[in-house]
């Protein structure tokens, strides 16, 4: 009687305790222990139950009960399972993410330093070439006003020049010079290349006579020396044209004959000035 009691009490525990699939199995095993009860006494004719009868009910009753405690822990290790693997990718997924925002952080901070050392290095070239700009243009106005400058100092120059050139002919002009004056006599003189005559004591080197005057003044002629005349042939243009007037061609010339006197006044110690050319004519015969 005291196992019938308690196997009663724990049926109706477990019917309280279990969900509505447990329930239902439960009222399954009540029907079935019902029907095992009628056929047990249909068997035995009897209206009681035996102890073994009630034995075997509770063993299942509890196996039962045992069999569905293991399913449920198999069925929470399963969920916890999945969770945990959620929780693992989950966490992953969080640890990715940081490491992408901090990576990403990184590089913007990076491009940022970039583009603002770009912006830098730009404003420092635009001021320089500004400042560069500036230098041009001073030195252009510079150059400008140089050229500017330059003509006018020039004339400047080239005015005082002319003033002075000026003066110093009024000078000369209005000072009297005097000089010695000489007696007649004969003097050897030798050409100079600004159409003056030169007075020399080596006669080798003249190829002019000056027959000098008592007023500073001459006349010349060529020498009669065929060696000189020959020589002045073929140094005509130094030694003849700036001095005298020639008839004929010099070319194939073996001579010159003087025809007129030229004149000659003194300008300072041996130096004369051709005032009027002699006359020559070339002989070729």
């Amino acid at each position: 009687m005291r196992k019938i009691i308690l196997c009663f009490l724990l049926i109706c525990g477990v019917g309280f305790g279990a969900n509505p699939v447990q329930q239902d199995s439960l009222k399954n095993d009540s029907a079935r222990i019902d029907s095992v009860q009628i056929e047990s006494v249909f068997r035995t004719d009897s209206a009681y139950l035996t102890v073994n009868d009630v034995d075997a009910i509770a063993n299942k009753v509890i196996e039962k009960m045992k069999q569905e405690s293991k399913e449920k822990i198999v069925i929470m290790t399963k969920k916890i399972a999945i969770s945990t693997g959620e929780i693992i990718i989950g966490v992953l997924i969080f640890i990715l993410g940081v490491i992408v925002g901090l990576l990403y952080n990184m590089l913007f901070k990076k491009l940022k330093e970039i583009e603002c050392k770009q912006e830098e290095d730009s404003s420092r070239f635009s001021k320089h070439l500004k400042q560069m700009e500036e230098k041009v243009d001073k030195m252009a106005e510079k150059v400008e006003r140089v050229k500017k400058e330059v003509p006018n100092d020039v004339k400047q120059a080239v005015k005082e020049v002319i003033v002075k050139e000026h003066s110093i002919t009024e000078y000369v002009n209005k000072k009297e010079v005097h000089y010695e004056p000489i007696k007649e006599n004969i003097i050897y003189a030798k050409p100079l290349g600004n159409g003056n005559l030169k007075a020399t004591t080596e006669v080798s080197e003249a190829i002019y006579v000056i027959s000098v005057k008592k007023d500073n003044t001459g006349k010349f002629s060529l020498c009669e020396n065929e060696d000189q005349k020959k020589r002045a042939i073929k140094n005509k243009d130094n030694m003849l044209d700036l001095f005298c007037n020639a008839k004929g061609s010099s070319i194939g010339a073996k001579t010159i004959k003087n025809l007129n006197e030229g004149e000659v006044r003194l300008l300072e110690n041996d130096i004369w000035e051709v005032i009027r050319k002699a006359e020559i004519g070339f002989i070729k015969e």
